[in-house]
């Protein structure tokens, strides 16, 4: 045999081989070939010439056992496909033993591209109904049936409603000085009691009562 040719060249790195890898060695591969199973991530086709470099290796591994031959690797090519898919290739064509390895690689390429898109389709499903709950959160949908009051704060920044802004507009018209500085409201303290609209209004509205209140009525 020529030194330099192929032969030569394969036999030797099969004898190389042979002293690193024990008959156990070489069973578990062609067990773990018979079992394999499409990594998610690798396609149908380096998935399939992944498992042909393995069935091609184990004779360089073993003297005793054989690969896979070609109605074997078929089926554990095809076994090695999501079950999904295998249904449905059952389902068009009942079995896979008129089928090649070519043409069961293409209708699994078929589905693979399908399951691609439908991945697709539900993140950008996903995204926007992220996007509606973020533009929908924090907004507060108020109760129609209840009266609207309008919500102010006293200067210790505690919430006022309606009837307590007019308790407290009337306590200070009664009791403060006309120079002290309005504490009706945070932003009032830039003017004094006397510039307050507010408490001028109620005094108004007090004034004309009081003056109604004693109108003399001229009988005819």
């Amino acid at each position: 045999m020529d030194e330099e040719s192929v032969e030569n060249w394969k036999n030797k790195v099969r004898d190389w081989i042979l002293t690193k890898c024990t008959e156990e060695d070489a069973a578990a591969v062609l067990n773990q070939l018979r079992t394999w199973r499409k990594p998610r991530s690798a396609t149908i086709m380096d998935n399939q010439m992944y498992m042909k470099k393995v069935n091609s290796a184990i004779p360089y591994m073993s003297e005793t056992l054989d690969p896979l031959d070609k109605a074997e690797f078929k089926g554990v090519f095809f076994n090695a496909h999501p079950k999904p898919w295998k249904d449905a290739f059952l389902e068009i064509n009942g079995t896979i033993d008129s089928h090649s390895v070519a043409s069961i690689t293409s209708y699994m390429q078929h589905k693979s591209r399908q399951a691609h898109d439908k991945e697709l389709k539900n993140q950008l499903h996903q995204k926007i109904e992220s996007k509606k709950k973020k533009r929908t959160a924090g907004v507060h949908h108020r109760d129609d049936s209840k009266p609207f009051k309008k919500s102010r704060t006293d200067p210790e920044g505690n919430k006022m409603d309606k009837d307590e802004y007019h308790k407290r507009v009337a306590e200070l018209a009664k009791t403060a000085k006309p120079t002290e500085i309005c504490s009706l409201k945070p932003n009032h303290k830039n003017h004094t009691i006397s510039k307050c609209k507010a408490i001028n209004n109620y005094k108004a509205r007090m004034s004309n009562k009081k003056s109604n209140s004693f109108a003399v009525i001229n009988l005819p």
